[in-house]
């Protein structure tokens, strides 16, 4: 049996050899094999629960993760599996987070803020970090005027409080005045955003309280009692493993722990965006995966079924950490 990362180097692998083949007599049959043997491991009926594999990991949730001191051990992480991802998955341009034709999505600057702020509170990763700052500083006031008009509203939220994440862990960063001009309006539109919403606010979704983690180093301080009453069946805060992590931290909840470690445990390399998955969105990051390889004319029949099952995406945070989340279409649905 493939597993998630076997499957997509297979994927790319097939994608890279497919013009040598081509010209050689067997490639007819080499690139049908190949196709049979892809379908039957990712898009038959009986191997769904293989789907989650799809689904890329959070940099910035792993982090989140990676903040939980042990239990026993104050002096290491709770889940090292998390903190070992972050030393391992940084870009080499120096940000945590994902890419969009060679170039890093918005979301890299809240995630790699607190990739090196979890770095510096357990004393690791220090060339992890100076390439990390490296990348804020190059890229922060570029990146803020690209996005500047269209940015989502869980950047104003986020974003902020990421800043000073990191500045309470003593990394030193540097912006440039037009850079400090636009985090300036930034923090001016979370301002207006808290005075707005209620942490729970029917009109919005996902609420402020599925940002728990933000809200440590600004005046909007949450009460034990009020996180526990808004924890889901299943132990997590709205879904999201950093507002759960959050409210662990907070709280000491044994049932948003036991949601943690089964995360973790369902992920070990790198957590999503969201947990548990709809398995619909998952099958549409799976189409996704397999469009963005060049192999949609392979699969033109599994396609056209995903697609036709006619799915309603309203979790729109969901979709994001699924389908890349700096395209049109998810702009426009923001």
């Amino acid at each position: 049996m493939l597993n998630g990362p076997k499957r997509n180097q297979l994927l790319k692998t097939y994608i890279f050899s497919v013009p040598h083949k081509i010209t050689m007599g067997s490639s007819l049959v080499s690139i049908n094999i190949l196709v049979t043997k892809l379908k039957e491991e990712i898009f038959s009926n009986t191997k769904n629960h293989h789907l989650q594999s799809f689904v890329s990991p959070s940099a910035y949730d792993t982090a989140w993760l990676a903040m939980i001191p042990h239990t026993l051990e104050h002096n290491s992480p709770l889940f090292k599996g998390c903190l070992e991802w972050l030393l391992e998955n940084q870009n080499k341009e120096g940000y945590w987070g994902e890419s969009i034709n060679g170039l890093p999505t918005i979301d890299t600057l809240p995630a790699t803020l607190t990739s090196m702020a979890v770095l510096r509170k357990w004393g690791t990763g220090i060339h992890n970090i100076e390439n990390g700052l490296k990348f804020i500083h190059a890229n922060t006031e570029n990146m803020l005027h690209h996005h500047h008009h269209d940015l989502p509203r869980w950047f104003f939220i986020v974003f902020p409080a990421t800043i000073e994440l990191a500045g309470s862990f003593g990394l030193d960063l540097m912006f440039s005045d037009d850079a400090k001009s636009i985090i300036s309006q930034i923090y001016h539109v979370r301002k207006q955003i808290f005075g707005m919403e209620e942490m729970v606010d029917k009109w919005q979704y996902p609420p402020l309280m599925a940002y728990l983690e933000t809200f440590q180093m600004t005046e909007r301080n949450v009460d034990e009692e009020t996180i526990i009453k808004h924890l889901s069946e299943d132990g997590s805060l709205f879904q999201s493993p950093s507002a759960t992590a959050q409210a662990y931290l907070s709280t000491r909840n044994q049932k948003c722990l036991d949601y943690l470690i089964s995360l973790v445990q369902k992920y070990p390399n790198g957590v999503p965006e969201k947990y548990p998955m709809d398995e619909e969105l998952v099958e549409l990051s799976m189409v996704d995966q397999v469009q963005k390889l060049g192999l949609s004319e392979y699969f033109t029949e599994e396609i056209d079924n995903i697609l036709r099952k006619g799915l309603v995406i309203s979790d729109v945070r969901l979709l994001s950490a699924i389908i890349k989340r700096e395209t049109d279409p998810i702009h426009v649905l923001r």
